[in-house]
């Protein structure tokens, strides 16, 4: 596929989901990613889903959580392309994504949490004042990420 084609595909809708508990937020570490590359929990959203449906699927089979209440969504959304590469990987379906992102306030226990080992390696609770280190990977596949998670944070005056 040539790079105008890859043009003319769709954005994958997507949600992000900024869970937190205690003042702390968590982050999930992909199979197969870098040492230090995190992001929150995140799925795209199915023909048939409502944004509620996805987020209670895509946190139940990537990390056992049941317990948790969603908060708000952000008003801002992040789009962006992905690599060639990263377009292929996706099956050439969509050129990038649109992300909501979603405050979600969790009321488990960190031992009812379960990774999906599939997807995820590991997990970590951090501040925020340590998100940037965590998330902030512009020059990868998630341009705007941790400045559109700021910009939802600040929102909701967290």
């Amino acid at each position: 596929m040539n790079p105008t084609d890859i043009s003319q595909l769709p954005y994958r809708n997507n949600i992000s989901c900024i869970v937190f508990k205690e003042g702390r937020y968590l982050l999930v570490q992909q199979v197969g990613w870098l040492k230090n590359f995190w992001k929150f929990p995140q799925g795209g959203i199915k023909n048939d889903e409502c944004d509620k449906e996805t987020i209670k699927r895509e946190l139940w089979e990537e990390l056992g959580i049941k317990k948790c209440k969603i908060i708000g969504v952000g008003k801002h959304l992040n789009q962006y392309d992905w690599s060639p590469a990263s377009v292929k990987l996706a099956g050439l379906r969509w050129r990038g994504q649109t992300q909501k992102f979603y405050l979600i306030k969790y009321l488990g226990a960190d031992k009812e949490i379960v990774l999906c080992r599939k997807e995820h390696q590991n997990y970590r609770w951090v501040e925020r004042r340590d998100l940037r280190k965590h998330i902030d990977h512009d020059h990868k596949n998630f341009t705007n990420y941790y400045s559109s998670v700021e910009k939802v944070l600040t929102e909701y005056g967290m």
